[in-house]
């Protein structure tokens, strides 16, 4: 595997598409997109056969009808049509998540954020290795957390680690053995009462 930290240095930005795509593709993988939008179905398949149910109950005593079968199929297909609609807000957050992802690749600066905390774990039998860390960018303190399941790989308090950033991107990336990973950031304060250490 290419070392993504030094084509990401390599290259200024604007960085080329390839190199864009291929670490985008990394940090927000499409198997993370299944699992998401699992539960989305499920959450958004029960509330629409509850809308549909509430309507085959409720209309008729408010119209004084009775329900015929022609009536019954046009609230199946009303639900189904709900159905298929409510995939719009995801899709949509799933667009946002990526372009913020390329946005961050191609356009991102490379500061050095410093470990806070590092803590290991193991979840459902497996090893997980949840860090926080600091920084600085434009006289501001930013902070965020990421994970990581080799338990090989071993961080310590203070450490610096490469931390690609873009202003108003809520999402950054670090480099862990010369491969990105995915850090969610926190919303930023001002630096004045709680500068990094150096």
């Amino acid at each position: 595997m290419d070392d993504e930290l030094s084509a990401v240095r390599e290259q200024p930005s604007p960085r080329e598409e390839e190199l864009v795509v291929r670490v985008a593709q990394r940090l927000v993988p499409s198997i993370g997109f299944f699992f998401w939008g699992f539960l989305y179905g499920i959450v958004a398949l029960s509330l629409c056969t509850l809308a549909t149910m509430s309507g085959l109950v409720l209309l008729p005593q408010a119209l004084v009808h009775p329900m015929t079968g022609e009536r019954i199929g046009m609230f199946v297909l009303v639900g189904a049509a709900l159905f298929a609609l409510s995939w719009l807000p995801f899709a949509a957050w799933v667009d946002r998540r990526r372009e913020a992802m390329r946005r961050l690749i191609r356009d991102g600066e490379l500061i050095e954020g410093q470990i806070s905390m590092a803590q290991s774990m193991t979840l459902n039998g497996a090893p997980i290795t949840y860090v926080a860390l600091q920084f600085e960018n434009q006289g501001v303190t930013g902070r965020g957390h990421f994970a990581v399941t080799n338990p090989r790989i071993e961080f310590a308090v203070g450490q610096s680690l490469p931390l690609l950033v873009a202003t108003g991107n809520p999402h950054a990336a670090t480099f862990v053995e010369g491969s990105a990973v995915a850090v969610k950031l926190k919303p930023m304060s001002s630096s004045a009462g709680a500068p990094v250490s150096s």
